[in-house]
């Protein structure tokens, strides 16, 4: 119950953020938090390969 409140909660923040954001005629500038290159893209394939799954810790910051 707690986590589908927090839920709910969340969402009517977006929401409300967004539409303040356009009724003001802005753009938004802040989210998201992530950059939208550095992530997978609809039309891209994933590599779900054993070897590119299973890595040792230190060998994940070479790939």
């Amino acid at each position: 119950m707690k986590v589908e409140r927090a839920r709910r909660a969340i969402r009517v923040f977006f929401l409300v953020r967004n539409l303040v954001l356009t009724l003001n005629g802005e753009v938004e500038t802040q989210l998201p938090l992530t950059n939208p290159q550095s992530c997978v893209q609809i039309d891209q394939a994933l590599d779900l390969s054993i070897s590119r799954c299973v890595s040792k810790p230190h060998e994940l910051n070479n790939h």
